[in-house]
């Protein structure tokens, strides 16, 4: 995972605190759960997954993961096919 302080330019940078909400969403948890875990309002949490979203050019929680997890994107959910 790539944090503002990393230099790789294919992956997008992300704060340290983006960085632990998608660490929480790898593992499976709702937007309630991260929140809470991160002592966060579930707004503020679901501002960080959109924001996440952006960055990595996917539409769901799931291509983000999967994503971050893989380095690949999901078939037929590149930014080329739509």
């Amino acid at each position: 995972m790539k944090t503002a302080s990393s230099s790789d330019s294919h992956t997008p940078h992300v704060t340290p605190r983006e960085a632990q909400v998608l660490g929480l969403l790898s593992q499976g948890l709702p937007n309630k759960e991260i929140a809470h875990s991160l002592s966060l309002s579930h707004v503020t949490v679901r501002q960080h997954v959109s924001r996440l979203l952006q960055k990595y050019s996917v539409q769901s929680r799931t291509e983000l993961v999967a994503f971050v997890l893989t380095g690949e994107r999901l078939p037929g959910n590149s930014e080329a096919d739509t």
